[in-house]
């Protein structure tokens, strides 16, 4: 009976110390990565390489530790994004990310970052968005003698741009009457199956909408882009 006691005892204890041990074994530690929008309208995603859908990360995320966080800081249609901040150090455009001007969703201004290669601790990433003052249209025209597209420059060598500011009702539109006539197509921010960019014929508008920057493309010389622009 004494016998029977001690192994049975013995057992106990034995599960006692190691099916903890196992369970910490089988448990990886995670970590709290908090994302919130300070002001604006946007979102903070992370997109699945396999679907391709989009998911918002705004909100509290429980990240394996090791693993890699990626995200994408997506501004609304005529807001651009104001700052990033991570663990309430503000990133640097230019240096800690960069702006995207051409997306397979049509969607501009995104930035893409990453957060870590191995997370090994809790982070927060506040971000803000703010009303886009302006958008940007430049032109090209064809180059017979190179077979290219080439951008309109300036007498500086600078290439020539049209300035669209946001009005009253924060709309970003201007005249495009003659456009359609003249033969323009505008680069649609999409890709072709090649992966180049997709141009799409302009309608004769007096108000046209726009909502990222804007390249205008014609088939004509660069002189005569140069008149119907008045130039």
């Amino acid at each position: 009976m004494k016998k029977l006691k001690y192994i049975l005892t013995s057992f106990v204890l034995a599960l006692v110390l190691i099916v903890p041990a196992l369970a910490l074994v089988g448990c990886a530690k995670h970590f709290k990565i908090s994302i919130s929008i300070a002001a604006g309208v946007g979102d903070v995603t992370t997109v699945n390489q396999l679907t391709h859908v989009k998911k918002s990360l705004v909100g509290t995320n429980d990240v394996e530790e090791g693993s890699k966080f990626e995200y994408s800081v997506v501004p609304q249609t005529g807001y651009e994004i104001d700052y990033i901040k991570v663990d309430g150090n503000t990133l640097e455009k230019g240096t800690d990310y960069s702006i995207s001007d051409l997306s397979v969703d049509k969607t501009y201004g995104i930035a893409r970052l990453l957060l870590s290669e191995s997370v090994n601790a809790d982070h927060t990433i506040v971000v803000a968005f703010k009303l886009r003052e302006y958008y940007l249209i430049s032109y090209e025209y064809y180059d017979a003698t190179e077979e290219v597209y080439k951008p309109l420059l300036k007498a500086d060598g600078s290439v020539y741009t049209k300035t669209v500011e946001r009005d009253e009702e924060n709309r970003y539109t201007f005249d495009t009457t003659g456009y359609n006539a003249f033969g323009m197509r505008y680069l649609d921010h999409e890709l072709s199956k090649e992966g180049s960019p997709v141009y799409t014929a302009v309608e004769d508008n007096a108000a046209t909408p726009i909502g990222y920057d804007t390249v205008y493309r014609t088939d004509k010389t660069e002189a005569e882009l140069k008149t119907f622009l008045g130039l």
